[in-house]
């Protein structure tokens, strides 16, 4: 989340900024599938410690329609600063007969710096599973029943921002999904100011999500508008 800082009898002390937005759309590339995003980010200051922070994320492509809510209280003592979040994911599959709604927890502390921060990350899968179709089949005389359900994966990991004196800004991701065998995820996104308020990105991540099983490779890039990434003068 963004920070201000400031001078205190010669002493730099980290803040929470002012309110900021930022909103992103992309196009790339899905394990080979075509695929575009929206991303909506709010941050919203109510004390010089406490904030509120939401965002919206979507990904789109020929057979997944997926987005999260994300809503949650960022708070700062000092260099540390603390997060918990609740998200809502909505996915729908083609050739599968419901959408699916998940639910999470995450949890976040970072270390903050003068241009940037790192930190530890965790979430916790709420309502876990949701059902989006059945099927029935008759052997001999017997019913079978196959369901398909979709499952939150929990995840753990380290992350970290950090902004160039030239308005690059970095920022990214190093886990692991927690599962019958846990599997690496990661993200990292690059971000540069061309005018005021407006930014190209360029994204990566691997296995960045929680509806794949296998190895799922992603490649975006975009415009970004808002003063999300801007420094205070």
């Amino acid at each position: 989340p963004p920070k201000a800082r400031e001078e205190i009898g010669g002493r730099k002390v980290v803040r929470l900024g002012g309110h900021k937005a930022g909103i992103s759309v992309g196009v790339g590339s899905d394990d080979g599938d075509l695929t575009g995003t929206l991303d909506g980010r709010l941050f919203f200051p109510f004390h010089e410690r406490f904030a509120f922070q939401g965002g919206l994320r979507c990904n789109f492509n020929d057979t997944v329609k997926e987005c999260q809510v994300d809503a949650g209280m960022v708070g700062k003592h000092e260099r540390f600063q603390f997060g918990i979040f609740g998200s809502v994911k909505f996915a729908d599959i083609d050739g599968y007969d419901d959408t699916a709604s998940l639910s999470q927890l995450g949890l976040t502390a970072s270390r903050l710096f003068d241009e940037g921060s790192v930190g530890i990350f965790a979430t916790e899968g709420l309502d876990d599973d949701d059902n989006i179709s059945s099927e029935q089949r008759y052997v001999s005389s017997n019913v079978i029943v196959t369901d398909t359900i979709l499952k939150v994966q929990d995840m753990y990991g380290l992350n970290f921002d950090y902004t160039f004196g030239n308005g690059l800004c970095l920022n990214g991701d190093l886990g692991m999904v927690k599962g019958d065998d846990d599997e690496a995820t990661g993200s990292l996104k690059m971000a540069y100011p061309f005018i005021k308020n407006t930014q190209v990105f360029l994204q990566g991540s691997y296995n960045n999500g929680y509806l794949e099983d296998d190895d799922n490779y992603a490649v975006v890039v975009g415009i970004e508008l808002g003063n999300w990434n801007s420094k205070k003068d």
